[in-house]
């Protein structure tokens, strides 16, 4: 009986996890595609987390409106990996968007 509580206690945990981290791990895999090109990884200062990522219409051209999305996390934690979709979708509409890491 003590390994089924254990079983019980294990898949809930996991399921936890699933809740806080799953919801944009399924806008990441669902924004997917070929008609967003992505730069990733582009220093703009001193420092390993000064970094940012440029999303972009794969067919754009000329002047496009520009967004800076900087995500929450008291200045403390987070990662731009986390909110792929939020650039994938903006450029989709036509918007060259850009999410910074930062310290």
């Amino acid at each position: 009986m003590k390994r089924v509580w254990i079983a019980v206690l294990i898949v809930l945990v996991a399921l936890a996890g699933l809740l806080v981290w799953a919801p944009a791990l399924v806008l990441n895999v669902a924004s997917r595609g070929g008609d967003v090109a992505i730069e990733r990884d582009i220093p703009f200062g001193n420092g390993e987390r000064l970094k940012l990522d440029v999303y972009r219409p794969a067919q754009a051209q000329g002047d496009m409106p520009v967004v800076v999305f900087f995500y929450g996390g008291s200045w403390q934690r987070g990662d731009k990996a986390i909110y792929r979709f939020v650039g994938a979708a903006l450029a989709r509409a036509g918007i060259v968007t850009i999410i910074p890491d930062y310290r």
